[in-house]
């Protein structure tokens, strides 16, 4: 089903010769133009090649193929810049290549290690780590002092490997020659691009899976242990017309990662732009939720294609390999068997995609009782405020209005701090019903503090200004969990086990807002909390301290009218507003059903997402 490795290296190493550029899209109808290619190349010192076998067993198992080397280079370039690592070896090793195009090294015969003697780089300086984890890495120089940066945890060369390790290799970016990857908390610490080579203690089964760059103890997955009718083919999604795409996408997935940019579950220890510096810049798109986009426009290609003939199966095999470790990769980083070790967060756009590597890995997996245990504890997580949910399915919200956007804790975690953050931010936009304009006109950008925030009263959607800030950014990438729950059954099953008991509402909530979504808009009726009082001055009211308010709930000068009802004083059960009064319909009536383009969308998903629903509704 592959090139022989040879033939691999020949080609890759022609790619090199002829400075050969290719394309990487999102998905044939983005926009992403940025152009990558991703070449591995060894320097042999025998041609000899060498097929291991399984010992021990009655039965021979088919083994990768392998070569003599005594280097490996892998590279990744885009349109601007070239940067690559190169692995020496002390001693010649068996090269072999991973299903996804991945590299690893086995001991020589006669040989019991692996001793990697040198590590060098071009296009910027390299770092390595083994087995780096999102807390414990060294994966940049720390010069901006970033995260969980750990010098110690740096390879210092020669070093010798005598089991199964992962050798993670990060350049970083020449930010003062191609620019900084976002904000200012992370300049000078920019990942360019991450290369994982594997040492193994012998030659894997023929079809091997790259195992996990976290873990110490490694899995080692074959393509036998999927099923991969269960990806539908769609024939209404439009793939690529490009007959290289496969072999082009491919690279991306391999070489970059959302690992470190998963959530501690330790209070005070999320770093927000930690996606943005260790993702692989060279790729483009260091926003969370672009590289949600062209990880689902992959998948959408893939399903573009009939794999039930062999031929485009085998065109497409070690692209969908690429994808499946990206998403290992992610699973093995959150989850420890059956325990949770990291959070995927929510928030802003920084947080989305995870879930999807996550949830097609295991729906494909073959034997997934691990993941059916892990994954059925997502819906019961919502709403706890602690990251252990992904956005999106924490961002979905159940009330007696139906489903309604919004992040962060539920009602029953709500303090007087988050509800007076969420109405002062009414407050300052002055573009509730009835403002009078002698505070200001309507401006969604006067709003501090949280901009993904849901109704504390459960009536309307978030933000502070429903359909604002981050509900239109966070919409696509929370769209295309959605069409995935919706074309692939095993998901859906996945996550709806969770939905039980009291929490048995939440079944397919993806797909039912989303629904709601495109085919209403925003949601702001029925509505019966008052608007701010027009009166109010926002210069001096602090409702998210609740002082120097007149009029507002929790801290008035004079009888309350608009915000939380200062009777209810039990928030477990729910916030009580006061009450809109005569010739008020709520806080936003003019706002309902506004349309709102959604962000980092795949059009493939927007454009089609009537029969998308109705294959949803045909399996019901």
């Amino acid at each position: 089903m592959f090139k022989s490795l040879t033939s691999s290296l020949l080609l890759a190493t022609l790619c090199l010769l002829a400075a050969c550029e290719v394309e990487i899209a999102d998905e044939t109808d983005t926009t992403d133009t940025s152009t990558n290619t991703a070449t591995e190349t060894s320097s042999n010192t025998s041609t000899e090649t060498e097929t291991g076998t399984s010992t021990g067993t009655d039965s021979v198992t088919e083994r990768e193929t392998t070569e003599l080397v005594n280097q490996v280079t892998m590279s990744a370039s885009n349109q601007d810049r070239t940067v690559s690592v190169t692995f020496h070896f002390e001693q010649n090793v068996q090269l072999g290549s991973f299903a996804d195009g991945s590299y690893f090294v086995v001991p020589a015969s006669g040989q019991s290690a692996v001793t990697i003697s040198s590590l060098e780089s071009t296009g910027g300086t390299v770092s390595a780590d083994e087995n780096p984890t999102h807390e414990n890495k060294a994966l940049t120089d720390g010069s901006n002092n970033y995260g969980d940066h750990d010098a110690s945890q740096k390879l210092i060369f020669p070093m010798t490997f005598d089991d199964n390790t992962s050798i993670v290799a990060a350049v970083q970016k020449d930010e003062q020659t191609y620019g900084n990857c976002g904000t200012r908390q992370i300049v000078g610490e920019c990942i360019d691009a991450l290369f994982a080579l594997t040492v193994l203690e012998e030659v894997p089964a023929k079809n091997t899976l790259r195992p996990a760059i976290t873990t110490t103890q490694k899995d080692f997955y074959t393509l036998d242990d999927f099923d991969f009718d269960r990806i539908p083919h769609i024939d209404f999604f439009v793939g690529s017309d490009d007959p290289d795409y496969p072999s082009i996408a491919e690279p991306r997935w391999i070489q970059q990662t959302e690992v470190f940019s998963v959530l501690r579950l330790v209070e005070g220890s999320a770093y927000s732009e930690g996606g943005r510096a260790w993702r692989s810049d060279i790729y483009g798109g260091n926003y969370g939720s672009s590289t949600a986009r062209a990880y689902a426009g992959d998948w959408v290609n893939v399903m573009s294609q009939d794999l039930s003939d062999p031929e485009t199966f085998d065109e497409y095999e070690q692209l969908i390999s690429a994808l499946l470790v990206y998403g290992k990769d992610l699973y093995y980083t959150i989850y420890d068997g059956e325990e949770q070790i990291a959070g995927y967060g929510s928030g802003a756009g920084q947080a989305h995609g995870k879930i999807l590597g996550v949830a097609m890995f295991s729906a494909l997996l073959k034997d997934n009782q691990e993941q059916q245990v892990n994954l059925a504890k997502l819906i019961p997580s919502l709403d706890k405020n602690n990251a252990k949910a992904p956005a999106e399915l924490e961002q979905i919200n159940l009330s007696p209005n139906g489903f309604l956007w919004g992040d962060g804790p539920g009602p029953g975690l709500l303090n007087s701090l988050n509800v007076g953050g969420y109405w002062g931010a009414i407050l300052a936009h002055q573009c509730f019903d009835g403002a009078s304009g002698d505070f200001g006109e309507c401006d969604t950008g006067r709003t501090t503090g949280s901009r993904t925030p849901a109704d504390p009263h459960q009536k309307v959607d978030g933000p502070s200004y429903p359909g604002s800030y981050y509900y239109s950014v966070s919409a696509g990438p929370n769209m295309i969990f959605a069409a995935f729950m919706a074309l692939v059954p095993e998901i859906r099953a996945l996550v709806n086990a969770g939905a039980t008991g009291e929490l048995e509402g939440y079944k397919d909530a993806p797909i039912l807002f989303f629904n709601r979504y495109l085919t209403q808009g925003v949601q702001t009726q029925p509505d019966d909390c008052a608007p701010p009082d027009p009166r109010e001055d926002p210069s001096t009211c602090d409702a998210y301290r609740s002082r120097g308010c007149q009029y507002y709930g929790l801290n008035y000068e004079v009888e309350p009218t608009w915000g939380p009802d200062p009777a209810d004083t039990d928030w477990t059960d729910g916030i009580d507003c006061i009450k809109a009064g005569a010739g008020q319909s709520g806080r936003f009536p003019a706002r309902h059903g506004a349309e709102i383009d959604p962000g980092y969308s795949l059009n493939n998903i927007e454009s089609n997402w009537d029969q998308i629903y109705q294959i949803y509704l045909e399996q019901q």
